[in-house]
């Protein structure tokens, strides 16, 4: 019988365990360190949100107050959840703000190139020309009508 050679890397379950708890603490220690740059940049980035589309920012309050009217737990869940991750909520805002801002720039781009751009108007002053003097017009008299009338003629008479 011929024996074979390989190469077989197994985990237990304690090893897998212990991989799985420094993925973990690898993934919190990212996340702290994302949350701690936005908590010094919300300032900022709401101040760009107002910037940008205040009435973003303004439509996110109104939908906490809506929320807090209509199913009071999760609007309090939504409360806490903003005031706890407001670097979190400031970010996602000013992003928001700012694809609004460029869609309104894009569709009044697309609004121009459709109806053209809207010119303010000049007035021009009156500028007199002068006219030629024609001499009065001389009036051809009437040629008298034929006497002589055929059957044709006779079709277009009333």
């Amino acid at each position: 019988m011929t024996q074979r050679n390989s190469f077989n890397f197994q985990l237990n379950g304690l090893a897998g365990l212990v991989f799985l708890l420094f993925f973990l603490f690898g993934l919190y220690l990212l996340i702290q360190g994302i949350y701690t740059i936005l908590y010094y940049a919300a300032p900022v980035l709401i101040i760009g949100a107002l910037i940008f589309d205040y009435q973003t920012v303004l439509n996110f309050g109104k939908w906490l107050l809506t929320s807090l009217r209509d199913n009071p737990i999760l609007g309090i869940g939504a409360v806490l959840l903003t005031f706890f991750a407001f670097p979190f909520v400031s970010a996602f805002l000013f992003a928001k703000s700012l694809f609004k801002k460029k869609i309104r720039d894009i569709s009044r781009e697309q609004d121009i190139a459709a109806n053209g751009q809207f010119i303010e108007y000049e007035e021009v002053e009156d500028v007199e020309i002068e006219t030629l003097e024609l001499p009065p017009l001389k009036k051809k008299t009437p040629a008298p009508k034929k006497t002589d009338t055929s059957e044709y003629d006779q079709l277009f008479e009333d």
